[in-house]
C-alpha cells in the first residue's frame, strides 16, 4: 500500500491520511487517560505487524495542567508509550491550569471557578517546545484550539512557526479567519 506523505514546515513528514481526517496516527493526548494503554497497543502492534517505529505517526499533546512542566509531560509521554521519540508535539490549549491537588486534569478555586494560571503565557510553553526540537525526542510541533488572537500572538514571538494548527473546522462552525492566518504563515 502506498501512503502519501504531506512535508510539513519543518521537514517533518506526516501521512497525509492523519493531516486531513487526524484518525490514521495516533493522536495521544494525556486528558483522555489512556496513553499508556495506547502505548502497550503500539508496542503490540509493531511486533505483530513487522512495522518499524518509523512507519507509524505519534503526536501527544501537553494538557493544559501541564503547561508550566513541558519536559515532564514528554518524559511521561515517552514513557508511557514507550518510545523514544515522539514525530509531533502539540500544545492542547492555549490556556494553563494549575497543576493541582483538587483535580489532575480540571482544577478549581474553592469558588468552583478555573484555576488558571496567569502568568505563564502560551508563549512561554510554546518556547520550551521549540527547545524540545534539538534533542531528538521531538520531530515538529504544533498548536491545537489556537483562535486568530492567540494564533497572531504567538506568530510574533516564535522562533519556530508551528508545523500544525489543529482545529474544528466545518460547515457549521467555519473558522476562515484562523485558516486564513494559518495559510499565510505556512501552517498547515
Amino acid at each position: 500500500m502506498t501512503v502519501s506523505i504531506s512535508k510539513l514546515n519543518t521537514g517533518a513528514s506526516i501521512p497525509a491520511i492523519a493531516l486531513s481526517t487526524w484518525q490514521s496516527k495516533d493522536d495521544a493526548p494525556y486528558c483522555y487517560r489512556n496513553v499508556k494503554e495506547v502505548g502497550e497497543g503500539i508496542q503490540q502492534g509493531l511486533v505483530e505487524s513487522g512495522l518499524q517505529r518509523s512507519d507509524i505517526f505519534i503526536t501527544p499533546k501537553i494538557w493544559c495542567t501541564y503547561r508550566t512542566r513541558v519536559q515532564e509531560n514528554l518524559d511521561k509521554s515517552l514513557g508511557d508509550l514507550g518510545l523514544e521519540y515522539v514525530d509531533l508535539y502539540l500544545l492542547h490549549w492555549p490556556i494553563a491550569m494549575n497543576p493541582s491537588e483538587n483535580h489532575e486534569k480540571f482544577p478549581t478555586l474553592p469558588d468552583g471557578s478555573r484555576d488558571l494560571v496567569r502568568e505563564r503565557s502560551h508563549v512561554d510553553t510554546y518556547k520550551d517546545m521549540e527547545k524540545l526540537l534539538s534533542t531528538g525526542m521531538v520531530k515538529a510541533i504544533r498548536v491545537c484550539n489556537y483562535s486568530k488572537g492567540y494564533l497572531e500572538e504567538l506568530l510574533g514571538s516564535a522562533s519556530i512557526i508551528p508545523a500544525i494548527n489543529q482545529i474544528e473546522n466545518h460547515p457549521l462552525l467555519l473558522q476562515d479567519e484562523i485558516v486564513e492566518v494559518c495559510r499565510k504563515a505556512g501552517i498547515f
